[in-house]
């Protein structure tokens, strides 16, 4: 149980970061290129994407750090 909660804060945490990420991208680049597309929501999600599977890529079965699957998530 108490790893269970672990995991789900540290899940919490990271979306907590990229709504804020998300937010404070969109509104600097809203200012420089103007409102017509929300190009901080596409950057933040683009890169998101990038570092997450950049992150399963190394730490998985056959990358070259072996972590715990809690610590994968």
């Amino acid at each position: 149980m108490r790893g269970e909660l672990a995991i789900l804060v540290a899940v919490a945490l990271g979306s907590a970061l990229g709504g804020v990420a998300r937010h404070l991208l969109n509104a600097f680049l809203s200012r420089g290129v103007g409102e017509t597309f929300p190009w901080g929501i596409l950057v933040v999600n683009v890169l998101g994407s990038f570092l997450v599977g950049a992150v399963a890529t190394v730490t998985g079965a056959d990358g070259r750090a072996l972590v715990s699957p809690g610590a994968r998530i």
